[in-house]
């Protein structure tokens, strides 16, 4: 068949020739030998599923698995899931009770777990109000939903959130025997109350600010309890933040452990140790070497720091009492310094603060008040935030300030102010 004269033929893109024709070639070529160096041959492939099987039955034979259960032909299982395990002493429990704690949103079904039933109140409700000084204060922070001082004071409710793990330390432990439990019928409709073995402990934690704290601790061991009826239940709840193996998801800190090995233990109380309150009020704080007081620093508490004040107070320091003020470190150095110093003076000057002032204090008029310093008790406090504090004082007994203190931007506490309570 010819085309007329002056016509031209279509020609497709198919039979067009390549350019590059010859380096496509060339590349083919190298992937065939790539994938020839690669290819395992068949003997070598029939070696390696035999070495496999030789393995996964040694395996089973060491009892780490079954055998010819999953149809893979290699005669491997994975082994069965181990039970989760117990709690071994009290010094563990409150190990694990301090991870968890240390964050409590994290894990609310655990730290239901760790308290007494009751504890807390529930989080679909606003955190209790707090009475501190007659003044109702409703508390902000992570374990804001405690009831009352019985369990959680405010010291561990200010501490435990994001408290270093590392260097927490239980400093010593006693097993005080049975007690606060048992009683209650045998008969079919009593349900016989399990018996509660105490431990008393003291622990020592750093919170993330660097403020050093020591606890009474008190630990229930329940007999009877996560057994039977108590371990089924929550069993496979888990909690948030505690995945099935029991490693909390996003904490380096360790491994911590699902809710139902926390059965049978509760955390009973844990309140700061105020075992050395008395000695920082003994002796007058005059009397006693510079290094030896406390400093403002961030290892030194807000309880402490009101404690180290009063106690500059109790010996006439007003102005070693007034570096624990939040107004003298702004102030500086200069008459700015001695403004600030001759109003803080003027104000322990007044009727109500002379409590405050001992007989042989220096500012004040010899006498007056009554009482000094060396009656001194601190009372309920409550944490408007994590960085402020409401702590009431009874001094002589009969008259009660409030102190409000501040964490500064180095994490030490400072006074904010002192109010006399008149009822």
């Amino acid at each position: 068949m010819s085309a007329a004269p002056g016509t031209r033929l279509p020609l497709g893109r198919a039979a067009r020739p390549p350019r590059n024709l010859q380096r496509l070639q060339q590349q083919q070529q190298q992937h065939q030998q790539q994938e020839q160096q690669h290819r395992i041959k068949p003997s070598a492939r029939v070696c390696v599923h035999k070495e496999y099987a030789a393995a996964a039955a040694e395996r089973a034979r060491r009892g780490g698995g079954g055998g010819g259960g999953d149809g893979d032909g290699l005669g491997t299982r994975r082994p069965p899931r181990q039970p989760p395990q117990r709690i071994a002493s009290a010094s563990e429990f409150t190990r694990e009770a301090l991870a968890i704690l240390r964050h409590p949103t994290a894990s609310p079904r655990a730290v239901e777990l760790l308290l007494p039933p009751g504890a807390l109140a529930p989080r679909t409700q606003p955190p209790p109000a707090r009475l501190v000084a007659g003044v109702p204060v409703v508390e902000a922070g992570p374990l804001a939903c405690a009831r009352g001082d019985a369990v959680l004071d405010a010291c561990a409710r200010r501490v435990l959130p994001g408290h270093l793990l590392r260097r927490c330390a239980v400093l010593s432990s006693l097993d005080v025997g049975f007690g606060g439990g048992g009683g209650g019928g045998e008969g079919a409709g009593h349900r016989r109350r399990p018996r509660r073995r105490r431990h008393l402990q003291r622990v020592a934690l750093v919170a993330h600010s660097g403020e050093e704290a020591r606890f009474d601790v008190e630990v229930w061991e329940e007999e009877g309890e996560g057994e039977g009826e108590g371990e089924g239940e929550g069993e496979g709840e888990g909690a948030a933040g505690v995945g099935e193996e029991g490693e909390e998801e996003g904490d380096a800190d360790g491994p911590l452990l699902p809710p139902r090995a926390l059965r049978g233990w509760r955390l009973a109380r844990m309140a700061r140790d105020a075992s050395g309150d008395g000695d920082a009020l003994a002796a007058p704080a005059a009397a006693a070497p510079p290094l030896s007081l406390p400093r403002p620093t961030a290892r030194v508490g807000p309880e402490a720091a009101v404690l180290a004040q009063l106690a500059r107070l109790a010996a006439g320091d007003i102005a070693g009492a007034s570096r624990w003020c939040a107004w003298a470190r702004h102030s500086g150095s200069g008459a700015a310094w001695e403004a600030g110093l001759r109003a803080f003076r003027e104000t322990l000057r007044r009727d109500e603060y002379f409590p405050l002032i001992s007989s042989s204090g220096g500012g004040g008029r010899a006498g007056a008040g009554g009482g000094g310093a060396g009656a001194v008790a601190l009372g309920p406090a409550a944490l408007p935030s994590q960085r402020r504090v409401l702590q009431s004082v009874r001094v002589g007994g009969s008259r009660e300030f409030l102190w409000e203190l501040s964490m500064q931007d180095d994490g030490v506490w400072l006074v904010r102010s002192i109010a006399a309570v008149v009822r």
